[in-house]
């Protein structure tokens, strides 16, 4: 069984926030492809976590933070996302 990946409320508030700017200086449609491209690039993680890049920035705290890119967006595995076994 893989790890349990839990979306914080940041994590969900940069996502809306995302479509929200978005859907002004594109579309809705663009909006809403970017925001399901982030969160499906997010899936597997229960079963693969330490998939993507370490965080050079974060490399100095006691815990390892990676992340992953999907097009001009950062997505922080440790900060964006809890995971939990």
């Amino acid at each position: 069984m893989g790890l349990e990946v839990y979306w914080l409320e940041l994590a969900i508030y940069k996502l809306e926030s995302i479509y929200d700017y978005y859907s002004i200086k594109a579309s809705k449609n663009t909006a809403k492809k970017l925001v399901d491209g982030i969160v499906s690039k997010t899936i597997g993680l229960e079963y693969q976590p330490e998939i993507g890049q370490i965080e050079l920035n974060l490399k100095q705290r006691d815990k390892q933070f990676r992340y992953l890119l999907y097009k001009n967006t950062k997505l922080s595995i440790g900060s964006i996302m809890i995971i939990t076994e």
